[in-house]
């Protein structure tokens, strides 16, 4: 599995004035992306992955939890390739929000 980051999630850390919380994020954000590149089924997502639950009502939305405040909403996507090659898939960071925003503006 790739690994991807959006500009919406480049946006919203823009917006982030906490040294903290960036520096927090920073080092998850490290850990997700060599953590991704051992992951081969959708179902190991929640366990080699600290604090990430699968978002009820979702094929394939996750949140996680970055501390209490704080929520990163990351999704996978899968990429059609030739019928011969298995079909890529992308696990993307999307969106970094507020706990109370998080659930409303993602997925």
């Amino acid at each position: 599995m790739e690994f991807k980051i959006y500009k919406s999630f480049a946006k919203d850390l823009k917006k982030v004035r906490d040294k903290k919380l960036l520096d927090k994020v920073r080092e998850l954000v490290e850990d997700i992306k060599e953590s991704v590149k051992n992951i081969e089924n959708e179902d190991e997502i929640s366990f080699k992955l600290k604090n990430t639950k699968k978002i009820i009502g979702s094929k394939n939305a996750y949140r996680i939890k970055v501390n209490d405040s704080y929520r990163i909403g990351a999704e996978i996507e899968k990429e059609n390739g030739n019928a011969k090659e298995e079909d890529k898939k992308y696990f993307l960071l999307k969106r970094f929000l507020h706990r109370k925003d998080i659930y409303n503006r993602f997925p």
